[in-house]
C-alpha cells in the first residue's frame, strides 16, 4: 500500500517517474529508449519540470502506457481514496482466503485478526467474499478479447523491446 502513496506527485504537472518506477523500468533503459541521455531523462521525470505534450507523448510510448496515466489528475484527493479503497478490498479478499484455507491454529488466529483490523479501518469489508478458489475466473466471451491485447515486456520481469 505504501507504492501507492509514491504514485501520487505531491505537486507537478506529471506522473513520468511514478509512473516509471510502477512499471519497473529503468532510467537507463528509458533514456536509451529516448535517445538521450540518463541526466536528461531525470531532468524531465521530475514532476516539477514542464516538458512538452510531445514529450510525455515519447514517454507513453516507451513505458507502453495510457498516456492518461502520465498527467496529473485535477482531482487527486478523490483518485487516491478510491485507490486505497481497491487496495483494502483485495487484500480483505486475500485474508478470508486465508481464514478459510488455514489448516494450523495460529494462521487460522492471524487471518482472523488480519479480517478483523481490516473491518475496523473500513467497516464495509466485512461483506467482501474471498478469492476465487476454484473454476474459470473469465468467461469464454473474454477470451478473443484477452487474446488481441498485446503485453508489455516490462510484465515478464525484462526489459527490452516487444517484436511485432
Amino acid at each position: 500500500m505504501k507504492e501507492s502513496n509514491n504514485l501520487q506527485p505531491k505537486c507537478g504537472y506529471h506522473r513520468l517517474a511514478a509512473v516509471r518506477r510502477r512499471e519497473r523500468v529503468s532510467l537507463q533503459c528509458v533514456a536509451k529508449r529516448l535517445g538521450i541521455s540518463v541526466r536528461e531523462a531525470a531532468c524531465q521525470e521530475d514532476p516539477s519540470s514542464n516538458v512538452s505534450l510531445s514529450t510525455i507523448y515519447e514517454w507513453q510510448k516507451v513505458l507502453d502506457v495510457p498516456v492518461s496515466e502520465l498527467l496529473v489528475e485535477p482531482n487527486e484527493a478523490l483518485a487516491e481514496s478510491v485507490q486505497t479503497r481497491a487496495q483494502l478490498v483485495r487484500v480483505m479478499k486475500t485474508a478470508m482466503l486465508l481464514r478459510q484455507r488455514c489448516r494450523q491454529s495460529s494462521v487460522e488466529r492471524l487471518a482472523e485478526n488480519l479480517f478483523n483490523d481490516l473491518v475496523e479501518i473500513m467497516p464495509e469489508l466485512a461483506e467482501v467474499k474471498s478469492l476465487p478458489t476454484h473454476g474459470n475466473l473469465r468467461s469464454k466471451a473474454d477470451v478473443p478479447r484477452i487474446i488481441s491485447q498485446q503485453i508489455s515486456s516490462n510484465w515478464f520481469g525484462y526489459e527490452h523491446e516487444v517484436l511485432d
